[in-house]
């Protein structure tokens, strides 16, 4: 019963690896908007294709019937063809750049056939070399031969997403409406969609995903990895998206493909959505905002491991529905902490959510994003825009944390549609503030549609501007006491345009902080400072040690916690120490 619209691009297809594969139940199960259908193998048979014709042509009528767009792979030359124009059978492409009259014959039956019913031609399995000489003038005779029985030809190959693509060839594809298939194999997954950018992608790029080979992980994770880098895809901006099914791929007894059902999700949830923008939830927790004609829906999945995430959330005043990558759903009314969600490392698909609630989320900034940890009181800006096509008006109200002493914690505002509002505040930050992100939350109460109270969040840095410090330690035995000391070096690089002077220093629960002076550290240059800690192993076990710099000139103070592992039983007492010293 779920809705699915296949003509409105972003869709999602089955790419298969052989002709006569149950290419029916495939597509149902996987719910595909376009198959692409190898018809060219190295066994197909070119002195008389008529029954190999005869058996495509009622699978092509079927599939229109249902509105699916069969697409065309010449995956590989025919043995015999190839024997006889001298190529390797793996080299599609190679075949095209040979003189028409050497393959035109062999390949018209089908162009003959098909011509007018299949508008997109793949060309090859695996990605081309990127360095082959004139492929897009290739690309362009190719699609001028089949123009004579194909109503404006697509001329597709494979392409390696990690190579780049040639001027000339990117200039081909948007102007001749050639399209580059990027093959995304389980690796290309470590960038997420950035590593889709300068790459074309709308109609003319699609993507096709190589799940992970059966038996290398379970079946759920092999699902996962298929849901996540289809999601970076989507993510991209690209109009099609196809899995790669092979027969071995398939379960050996009677059933559904696990990575399969999982399709059926993505293609479902986010056919003829686009990707509209990350929304920020809770740590550990990726969320992205999809919308288009059917409405929008956010998409969650969690980078904590194994552990459900438990999430409140204000996704609008109506009740959504939350379905898992497995299709089992289940309908969340809103309560006063917003909708209760639990986000596991499977994508999780809620449909039914307000638009703006997501993005009021984005919307939401501390300006600057950065600050430095001293005495003096700073000044900065809570920012907050309205996603609404009216006036938003309210107020927002400073939660946390209660460390930086936010004042004003209560602001009214009133702000016009499209437009922000910037809030002067000050704060201070605690010397023992440990570098890093730290979250400002704050809960806004206000009026747009209708009211709402929603918690937000944004990060603020706290660093120092002028120098970066990279903290390692060693264990050494004692010469004159045979225990097992811990030496701490600190790697202190200057990233200012000018020489600055600096105290480093590290410090610990029963130890006095130790100072270490870096003078006219010149820009780009690194001061190496060690610091001993005499029976550290034994004392500082399962501990933690205080490093890091300080410049006197601006009071500025940059702190690091070194974690040191439970090494030895440690020390029956220790005694206390400042921590912020």
């Amino acid at each position: 019963d779920d809705p699915f619209e296949p003509d409105q691009p972003p869709r999602f297809g089955v790419s298969l690896g052989a002709v006569d594969m149950p290419i029916e139940p495939v597509m149902d199960l996987a719910r595909s908007a376009f198959v692409v259908l190898p018809v060219w193998s190295a066994a197909t048979e070119t002195r008389d294709p008529t029954a190999e014709i005869e058996r495509l042509r009622p699978l092509v009528g079927r599939l229109l019937d249902r509105r699916v767009e069969p697409m065309f792979r010449i995956g590989a030359v025919p043995a015999r063809l190839a024997n006889a124009v001298r190529i390797e059978s793996d080299d599609a492409l190679g075949l095209f750049a040979l003189e028409e009259s050497r393959w035109r014959p062999a390949l018209e039956p089908w162009l003959l056939a098909f011509g007018q019913r299949v508008d997109q031609w793949l060309i090859g399995s695996q990605p081309v070399d990127a360095d082959r000489p004139d492929l897009a003038t290739r690309l362009s005779g190719i699609a001028r031969t089949m123009g004579s029985a194909v109503a404006g030809p697509l001329v597709t190959v494979p392409w390696a997403p990690e190579e780049p693509v040639p001027a000339d060839l990117a200039a081909a594809v948007e102007r001749e409406r050639h399209v580059l298939e990027f093959v995304a194999d389980a690796a290309w997954r470590e960038g997420g969609a950035e590593v889709y950018e300068g790459f074309a992608a709308g109609a003319r790029g699609m993507v096709r995903i190589v799940p992970l080979p059966a038996g290398l992980v379970d079946d759920g994770e092999r699902a996962i990895d298929l849901a996540l880098r289809a999601i970076d895809a989507w993510r991209a901006g690209f109009d099609a998206v196809s899995v790669e099914v092979r027969e071995e791929s398939l379960p050996p007894v009677p059933g559904p493909a696990l990575e399969l059902a999982a399709w059926r999700q993505i293609s479902t949830r986010l056919c003829g959505r686009r990707f509209v923008a990350d929304i920020p939830i809770a740590e550990g927790v990726r969320a992205v905002l999809a919308d288009g004609a059917r409405g929008p829906a956010l998409v969650l999945w969690s980078d904590a491991g194994e552990r459900e995430v438990a999430v409140d959330v204000d996704l609008g005043t109506q009740p959504v529905r939350a379905t898992d990558l497995w299709g089992r759903s289940r309908v969340l009314p809103p309560t006063t902490r917003g909708h209760a969600l639990r986000v596991g490392r499977e994508p999780l698909f809620v449909e039914g959510v307000s638009r703006e609630m997501c993005l009021l989320r984005t919307g939401f900034r501390v300006d600057p994003v950065f600050a430095e940890s001293r005495r003096a009181p700073q000044e900065g800006v809570l920012v907050l825009a309205n996603p609404w096509t009216r006036t938003l008006a309210g107020t927002l109200t400073v939660l946390g944390p209660a460390a930086l002493e936010i004042s004003p914690k209560t602001h009214r505002f009133d702000i016009a549609p499209g437009g922000e509002v910037r809030i002067p505040v000050s704060f201070s930050v605690p010397r023992s503030t440990e570098a890093g992100a730290i979250p400002i939350e704050v809960e806004v109460s206000g009026t747009a549609d209708e009211p709402f109270r929603a918690r937000l969040s944004s990060p603020l840095e706290v660093g120092y501007r002028k120098a970066v410090v990279d903290p390692s330690w060693r264990l050494a035995r004692s010469i004159e006491s045979g225990a097992i000391d811990l030496v701490l070096t600190l790697r202190v690089t200057n990233v200012s345009d000018a020489p600055i002077d600096v105290e480093a220093f590290a410090g610990a629960d029963g130890y006095v902080s130790d100072r270490k002076l870096v003078s006219t550290l010149a820009p780009g240059a690194t001061a190496v400072r060690a610091f001993h800690f005499k029976d550290g192993a034994r004392r500082l076990s399962g501990r933690e040690i205080r490093a890091g710099v300080h410049d006197p000139e601006s009071d500025a103070r940059l702190l690091k916690r070194v974690p040191v592992p439970a090494l030895l039983p440690p020390a029956a007492g220790v005694a206390g120490v400042d921590p912020n010293r």
